[in-house]
C-alpha cells in the first residue's frame, strides 16, 4: 500500500514539473500581450530583462525579439529569426513560424526596399498563419 502511494506522490509531481512553464516562458508571454496591446515600451523593459535558457524560450524570444525590433523601427541582422525558423519547423508551431517569417521579412525591408526574399517570406508567412485560427495574423 505503501509503495502505491508513493509510486501516485512520485507521478503526480512528474505530471506537475513536466506541464510547469518556466518563468521565462511566462515572462515572454507577457511580452507577448502587451505587444498584442501595442504596448510597445512596457513590452520592452520587459524584454530587456530575459535571459532565454531553453532552446523553446530562445526560439519565442527571437520571434519577440523580431517584432520588437520592427515595431521600433530599429535595423538589424535577422539571422537570429533563422534560429526561430528552424526551432518551429522541427517542432510544428505555425503561428510563431509565421511571425517569424513575417519580422524577418519586415525588417529586411526596414534595412533597404522590397526584394524578391522579401516576398517569398511573407509569402511563407502567410502559408503558415492560414492553418491558424489568428485572425490578426492572418491579416498581417
Amino acid at each position: 500500500m505503501k509503495t502505491l502511494k508513493l509510486f501516485f506522490v512520485i507521478a503526480l509531481f512528474i505530471l506537475v514539473a513536466c506541464t510547469h512553464k518556466s518563468d521565462v516562458c511566462k515572462q515572454l508571454e507577457k511580452v507577448d500581450s502587451l505587444l498584442c496591446c501595442n504596448m510597445v515600451d512596457s513590452a520592452v523593459c520587459i524584454f530587456n530583462s530575459i535571459e532565454p535558457l531553453t532552446e523553446s524560450d530562445s526560439a519565442y524570444y527571437f520571434v519577440l525579439k523580431g517584432e520588437v525590433d520592427y515595431r521600433l523601427r530599429i535595423v538589424t541582422d535577422s539571422l537570429a529569426l533563422n534560429y526561430s525558423i528552424r526551432y518551429y519547423t522541427k517542432h510544428t508551431n505555425n503561428r510563431e513560424l509565421a511571425l517569424a517569417y513575417y519580422y524577418k521579412a519586415m525588417i529586411s525591408v526596414i534595412a533597404h526596399s522590397w526584394t524578391n526574399k522579401d516576398f517569398l517570406f511573407l509569402k511563407q508567412a502567410e502559408n503558415y498563419a492560414e492553418p491558424t485560427t489568428d485572425n490578426k495574423l492572418k491579416n498581417k
